[in-house]
């Protein structure tokens, strides 16, 4: 009912980033359509949370629910192990997914320019 124009970001209580970053970006079925994505399809690994929530967080739309909690078993967090996922997007000296998606972050600003545009002309009440 807040957003008639269905165009927002949400997320929950992570019970580790919580309300300072948007680990886990839920968004309505109408960002999707328009932008013609869930997740920028050039990351390999890391910043798709980032730029998902960076967008939300540019159109006045990141809303956080506190009030939900869903652990963030993160063994940066302490919480889980480090297994083959996490081994498989470690950053070595071959391979660093986390370099090479931080450029991808940085060259492809133009993109997410042109998408924070389209979702402003799509917001009917700047008010919320």
């Amino acid at each position: 009912e807040k957003y008639p124009d269905e165009i927002y970001c949400m997320w929950f209580n992570d019970a580790w980033e919580s309300q300072k970053f948007c680990t886990f970006p839920i968004v309505s079925k109408k960002w999707v359509k328009e932008l013609g994505y869930f997740m920028f399809p050039f990351f390999q690994h890391f910043f798709i949370d980032t730029w998902v929530w960076m967008l939300a967080k540019s159109i006045d739309r990141a809303i956080y629910i506190p009030d939900i909690l869903v652990e963030h078993r993160h063994w940066k967090a302490g919480k889980a192990a480090k297994d083959e996922t996490y081994n498989r997007n470690i950053t070595t000296a071959t391979n660093s997914k986390h370099a090479r998606d931080r450029e991808i972050m940085d060259k492809f600003e133009r993109y997410f320019v042109a998408d924070v545009g389209l979702l402003e002309g799509l917001i009917t009440n700047k008010e919320n």
